[in-house]
Formats: structure tokens, C-alpha cells, sequence
């Protein structure tokens, strides 16, 4: 049953908010992150937490507004605005992680993806830390997303320094 999965969930997040009070939270909205969320957001027993404004589902498939230019809104697909965020914050080693966590090296070092009308099509499986990343990255990014005139794409493969330190 899904009912009590996501309370303990909710009650998880609720008792990091506590410990940590974040910036933001973001969770993915498939499965079960809308219910959670909806949770966090409605019940009151949360409300003390002041998590309105501050926890947020994400659709991973969806479009995030990036800006607006003209009067026009400047959108991106979300998923790769959340890989392209990780990818600046690890070239300018703003993020880090440790070299002896394998199961978060091989989610990064497997994780693919194949060009599709256009369109990136990440591979599917191991991957839950990694979004769990890409959700953190965006709820740290939401109020400075107004860098579209900035964005470049390039979809070019780059060595970089190791990051898993």
C-alpha cells in the first residue's frame, strides 16, 4: 500500500527540514513525490514547517521557465536544465562527491543519453541519486534562473577534472 510509504516519506523530509532547514526542497513528481508533496504542503501537521514556497515537485518531463525576454517566456525542457546545472556546478567544482560512495559514481559514470528529433532522451534505471541531485539542483536555482541570454548547448563530450575526491 502506497498510503503509508508516503507518510514516512513526508515524516523523512519533515525531520531533515528540522535538522537542516534547506533552502529548498525539490522532488520529483512521478511515483509517489506528488502525493508527498501534497502532503507536506496540505497537512497540518507540517504546517509549523513553513514549507510553502519551499518544497516543490518536479515534472521531469515538463518545461521550466528560464526567463522572460521581450514579453516572450525563455523555456527549457526541465530534466536537461537540471543535468545542464549539474554539469556547471561540477566544471566549477561547486559540488563534489566522495570518491569512495560507489553507488553515486556509478549512477554518474552510467548514466546516458541518446539525441532523439531533437530531443535528449535520458536512459532510464539507476539513476534515483542522480535525480535526487537534479532536484536539489534546481530548488538551489530557482530564483536565478534568469540567465537565458547566457545559455550555450553544446553537446560535445569534455574531460574534465576528477570529481569524485
Amino acid at each position: 500500500m502506497y498510503v503509508p510509504l508516503i507518510s514516512h516519506i513526508a515524516q523523512t523530509i519533515a525531520l531533515l527540514e528540522q535538522y537542516f532547514t534547506p533552502v529548498g526542497i525539490g522532488v520529483d513528481n512521478g511515483g509517489n513525490g506528488l502525493a508527498v508533496v501534497q502532503e507536506l504542503l496540505t497537512l497540518d501537521k507540517y504546517k509549523a514547517l513553513s514549507l510553502e514556497g519551499r518544497v516543490k515537485g518536479y515534472d521531469f518531463g515538463g518545461m521550466t521557465q528560464l526567463a522572460v525576454r521581450d514579453g516572450k517566456e525563455v523555456k527549457k525542457r526541465t530534466k536537461e536544465l537540471m543535468t545542464s546545472l549539474i554539469n556547471g556546478a561540477l566544471q566549477r567544482k561547486q559540488i563534489i562527491f566522495p570518491a569512495d560512495d560507489l553507488e553515486i559514481e556509478d549512477q554518474f559514470t552510467t548514466h546516458t543519453y541518446t539525441l532523439r528529433d531533437g530531443k535528449i532522451i535520458y536512459s532510464k534505471g539507476n539513476d534515483h541519486i542522480l535525480d535526487a541531485v537534479r532536484c536539489a539542483m534546481l530548488a538551489r536555482e530557482e530564483g536565478n534562473l534568469d540567465q537565458a541570454g547566457e545559455e550555450t548547448v553544446s553537446l560535445k563530450p569534455v574531460l574534465t577534472e576528477p570529481v569524485f575526491i
